[in-house]
């Protein structure tokens, strides 16, 4: 003789049904909130947007949002020195004898899309023997890396007019 399945037998297994289905919904909604962008959610991506006066498009250049401590990472003025960099090899000048005026964009998908950052004044300063020295890295390898020049970037101030 088969069972029969009572009123009482499907009241107890919806009311299951709707606890798997509220089970589910909640891991989806949490699965939604701890999503955060993949693999560029930490990053800020700029490119160089004018160069002496000149409409320019290159130099993408990445860097953090938050440090690894959760802190707010380095600014605009961090991509800017990165930038720098990216216009010595792009000019094809000896970093002493660069002196430029640049424009950088942020092209980083959100709230913040497209700013434009600068005029930024952009040089290099050689270091001393003795800075050369402190500022030696050695790699795993045991390879020493010299850094001979530090980029130094402004924000170039626009003068106001007073008066009438």
């Amino acid at each position: 003789m088969p069972n029969k399945y009572s009123k009482e037998n499907f009241n107890n297994n919806l009311k299951k049904l709707q606890n798997l289905q509220n089970l589910q919904n909640l891991q989806n909604l949490q699965n939604l909130q701890n999503q955060s962008g993949g693999e560029n959610a930490n990053k800020r991506t700029f490119k160089i947007l004018e160069l002496n006066g000149k409409v320019v498009d290159f130099g993408h250049l990445t860097i953090k949002k938050k440090t690894s401590s959760g802190n707010p990472g380095p600014g605009p003025s961090s991509a800017a020195k990165k930038a720098l960099s990216s216009i010595a090899k792009h000019l094809k000048t000896k970093k002493d004898k660069l002196d430029v005026k640049f424009m950088i964009q942020e092209i980083t998908r959100g709230p913040r899309q497209y700013k434009i950052y600068g005029p930024y004044h952009g040089k290099y300063r050689k270091y001393t023997a003795k800075e050369m020295k402190e500022k030696e890295l050695k790699t795993k390898e045991g390879k020493i890396i010299k850094i001979e020049y530090q980029p130094i970037v402004k924000l170039v101030k626009k003068k106001n007019k007073k008066g009438g």
